[in-house]
């Protein structure tokens, strides 16, 4: 859970930052944020998420092509 919760947390804080200069980047880290923290309240409300769908969460490939981290 706390792997999840910083990953949220740094998703957002990388949004915020390519927000100006790269509008494309600020979407996919807020898209990734927002892909987080459901799979966030999904685990807190009991249900049994799958690990490939943590991953999935997870996964920032998409904001590397685009220069982010």
């Amino acid at each position: 859970m706390k792997r999840l919760e910083r990953a949220e947390e740094r998703d957002r804080g990388n949004s915020h930052a390519w927000n100006w200069s790269n509008p494309m980047l600020d979407a996919v880290y807020r898209r990734k944020a927002e892909e987080v923290q459901a799979v966030i309240l999904r685990l807190e409300a009991g249900e049994n998420v799958p690990e490939w769908e943590i991953e999935r969460a997870l996964d920032n490939s998409e904001a590397r092509q685009l220069g982010g981290y």
